[in-house]
């Protein structure tokens, strides 16, 4: 190609080049281009200001005028200028140099000679250095006619000024944000050429925040090349893809495997409906769901992918955009969601609007028969009559009044008490009816199968429990639930006629927690009486509503033992019904001696692990209301259960993240709580015990490090003392701990075994 093309020389005179200049045409090309560039960019910089100068309407009158008296003129040169151009000769070819239109190909050599009004700038320094081959040019040699060739600026060192906000003129100097826009313009194919053009441009490419495979695009021509791929390792930089567009006639093995090792930051998927009719897909369940909690828009058209989705048990939990997927699919049957929450997180109008257009699209859907895993609350039960004008107009139809529909319900917040129904049943009665008359059956569960049981109101009495519709939930909820809440503390009872409704014949845990605000053996009052009730006599019977409980979880920090009225009480009486139980949690229980008495009331005898929860927050543990009377401490010691292992979860890295004043998880604090810990474990027993305790340096004594460690081996020690009859240590640790935060604290670890 002709390097060399500057053009006619231009005569000598005032027109010449001077002193900055050659003189040559390319010359003053040149220094317009310069000219223009400079005046492009300082009307844009000006534009970015105009919302700050509206704020003075007079100055700005002013300037517009004057601003419109230059318009001619520059409009009158721009005439002029396309006028001379147009009877310029040319000889450059406009040819590319090669290519095979899969390549990228270089369009100008750096041997091209630059303006001379440049050529005296100083040499670029070896940061800004380029290759000798400076620009590509993307896609197919057809992608533009000769004709419709682009102009691409001169690859020379122009004013840093016109390049401050776009870096460097050449493919490596591109700032990462715009590399990583390309992206987005191109498959990932071609943009994988990028990777290789030299290590900056590599580095930008590959860069996990602004890099080009942040988006994932393949066509179906490139299927065959996407099917020779068989390991993921030559797909390395596939695994945190944000979106992805997938036009394929089948569900090719690597690009699917990409997908699931970016599910964690997929956003968007695209999948049109190009699949082959013959086409099959060979995936196997997994065993645990693929979940992709961040993928909030799918596109799915091919039905290939949907079946290969399905076998994969792909759960999208925050998907957004499933009105407008409904919206693009009117011939769908089945709808089936783990929980589908449609218009919670928003306003109220704005919820109100989502559920509209929710159910205005299965109004277009005349063939659906099954509808499940829909979020609502009680006080919303309403808004199903809106669903159920939907799907009246297809459903009520005499050819499809007998075919079997679903409706299926999730309801979040379940909570059974005195206000159960109260407010929105006239709403919600209508619909058991008009199910039955269209075949549909309604199943209802609570949001991740927990169920609270609020026995703490303050009502002065308790309504009869609901028949219907509003019956039938009840009864759905407790048969589904597995971990039921039950609340007592209040002034009334639930009342007796929801006896034979409150069964939990699938409860593994029962949590108890107490209202904050009632104390006194007065507080065990509201616990239902039928509800401790057994199957069978004897002191080992199981519970009639809670037979299968294995965790039992005891939530309050107010829950003290004077609250514990002498045995047998209804909370002894409950207790000891869960004849499965393996394991009991404390949440925030501080008094050992109510620790101590909760135990005895069980009538397992063995218990596999106790242990304080590691949601609570640390709590001061109390003995101070510890009984006086040794026979109470010996009724504790021989019923107890016996118990495999006793500790509080030890977190020391987590310890190490956070202050003193808020230490994570329940550690214990201070030499106060280490030594009521171990007067409950030389009450109750335990075969193993372990636990964790940070101290803080007033607690400790000496003048140096040597010395404060000393004492805080002396004082474990102490604590050892207190139970070496029955116990041996088998690991202790005594060490000064730096938190992120610059507090210093010292931690404590003991593990015990019964000898």
């Amino acid at each position: 190609m002709d390097t060399s093309d500057s053009g006619p020389a231009a005569p000598k005179g005032g027109r010449g080049g001077g002193a900055d200049g050659d003189g040559s045409l390319r010359d003053a090309l040149d220094k317009i281009h310069l000219i223009a560039s400079q005046m492009a960019s300082r009307t844009e910089e000006a534009k970015q200001r105009i919302p700050d100068g509206n704020k003075n309407t007079e100055a700005n009158a002013s300037l517009t005028g004057r601003l419109y008296d230059l318009l001619k003129p520059l409009t009158e040169f721009d005439s002029t200028l396309s006028n001379e151009l147009a009877q310029m000769p040319s000889v450059r070819s406009i040819r590319r140099k090669d290519g095979d239109g899969k390549m990228f190909r270089w369009l100008y050599n750096v041997h091209d000679r630059p303006p001379a009004c440049l050529r005296a700038r100083a040499r670029p320094t070896r940061r800004h250095s380029t290759p000798r081959r400076y620009l590509l040019a993307m896609g197919s040699a057809h992608a533009w006619p000769p004709a419709r060739l682009p102009l691409l600026p001169r690859v020379v060192e122009v004013v840093r000024l016109a390049y401050l906000d776009y870096g460097r003129p050449c493919l490596p100097g591109l700032p990462e944000g715009v590399m990583g826009h390309m992206g987005s313009l191109m498959t990932t194919m071609t943009a994988t050429r990028l990777t290789r053009v030299n290590r900056e441009t590599h580095q930008k490419a590959t860069d996990e925040t602004f890099g080009l495979f942040r988006y994932f695009a393949m066509t179906a021509d490139e299927t065959s090349n996407y099917e020779k791929i068989k390991k993921l390792e030559q797909m390395k930089h596939l695994g945190k893809i944000r979106t992805a567009y997938v036009d394929a006639p089948t569900v090719v093995p690597c690009v699917a495997e990409c997908l699931e090792a970016s599910r964690s930051t997929l956003t968007q998927l695209h999948v049109p409906d190009t699949s082959h009719p013959s086409a099959s897909t060979n995936a196997r369940a997994p065993g645990v769901p693929i979940d992709f909690p961040k993928l909030k828009e799918l596109d799915v058209k091919s039905s290939l992918w949907l079946r290969y989705m399905s076998k994969r048990r792909c759960t999208i939990g925050s998907l957004e955009c499933l009105t407008h997927l409904i919206e693009r699919s009117p011939k769908i049957e089945r709808l089936e969601g783990d929980q589908i929450r449609v218009s919670d997180h928003w306003s109220a109008s704005t919820a109100a609007q989502r559920w509209s257009a929710f159910t205005a699209v299965l109004a277009k859907c005349p063939n659906i028969t099954t509808i499940t895993g829909i979020d609502i609350k009680m006080d919303h039960f309403g808004r199903i009559n809106e669903l159920k004008n939907a799907l009246d107009q297809h459903w009520t139809k005499p050819e499809r009044k007998d075919v079997r529909k679903k409706l299926g319900f999730v309801v979040s917040e379940s909570t059974i008490g005195v206000q159960y129904a109260q407010g929105g049943g006239a709403d919600a009665e209508p619909i058991g009816e008009w199910a039955a008359g269209v075949s549909c059956k309604l199943e209802w569960r609570s949001s991740r199968d927990m169920l609270t049981v609020d026995c703490s109101s303050g009502a002065a009495d308790a309504p009869r429990a609901r028949d219907g519709l509003y019956g039938d939930i009840a009864r759905q909820l407790t048969a589904k639930a597995r971990r039921v809440e039950l609340q007592f503390g209040g002034t009334a009872p639930l009342d007796e006629s929801w006896r034979d409704k409150l069964v939990f014949p699938k409860a593994k845990t029962l949590a108890l927690s107490s209202n904050g605000g009632a104390r006194g053996p007065g507080v065990l009052d509201s616990i239902p009486t039928w509800l401790t009730e057994r199957e069978g006599g004897g002191q080992t019977a199981a519970s009639r509503c809670f037979p299968t409980v294995e965790r039992l979880e005891v939530v309050g920090q107010l829950l003290t033992f004077a609250d514990l009225p002498a045995a047998p009480n209804k909370l002894s009486l409950l207790l000891g019904g869960l004849a499965a139980v393996k394991r009991v949690d404390f949440h925030g229980v501080s008094c050992l001696a109510a620790r101590c008495e909760l135990l005895s009331y069980l009538s397992v005898s063995e218990l596999d692990e106790v242990r304080d929860s590691d949601r609570c927050v640390s709590v001061e543990l109390q003995s101070g209301d510890w009984p006086a009377d040794a026979q109470t401490i010996a009724g504790w010691e021989l019923r107890c259960p016996h118990i495999h292992h006793m500790h509080i979860p030890i977190h020391r890295e987590r310890m190490m993240e956070q202050p003193m004043a808020v230490p994570p998880g329940p550690t214990l604090r201070g030499k106060a709580d280490v030594l009521s810990f171990m007067k409950l474990v030389s009450t109750v027993r335990p075969a193993r015990v372990g636990f964790s305790a940070l101290l803080s340096l007033k607690e400790l004594e000496g003048d140096s490090e040597a010395l404060i460690l000393r004492h805080l081996r002396s004082f474990a020690l102490e604590c050892y003392l207190t139970v070496m009859a029955y116990y041996s240590i088998t690991e202790a640790k005594a060490e000064r701990l730096e938190s992120c935060v610059g507090h210093s604290n010292y931690y404590l670890e003991m593990q015990l075994v019964a000898k």
